[in-house]
């Protein structure tokens, strides 16, 4: 507990089912399996993301690792993308339903 408290240890938590690796004292995710916890049979590449957020990510092992904070966002963001998927309009009664 006083080697988390004074920065020495890291606290890795799986997110959506995946493990993290620690490296530089830091949890990483890998990048594809994190899409693949979201759902997504199609794997897109990095290097977009990489290239907006470069701060996020790691080449570990040869391959793409993210943090925590930003699998947190692109979970956030898938979550809210399916949520939009699912809603529905009916114009033919004047009406919106959600």
């Amino acid at each position: 507990l006083l080697k988390l408290i004074f920065g020495e240890a890291v606290f890795a938590e799986p997110i959506n089912g995946v493990e993290p690796v620690i490296s530089g004292g830091r949890a990483w995710y890998n990048y594809r399996d994190a899409q693949s916890s979201f759902g997504l049979s199609r794997k897109s590449s990095a290097s977009h993301r990489k290239a907006a957020m470069p701060q996020c990510f790691n080449m570990l092992y040869g391959r793409n690792f993210i943090t925590k904070e930003y699998f947190l966002t692109l979970q956030s963001y898938h979550s809210w993308r399916e949520q939009c998927r699912q809603l529905t309009f009916d114009f033919s009664g004047g009406e919106v339903s959600l």
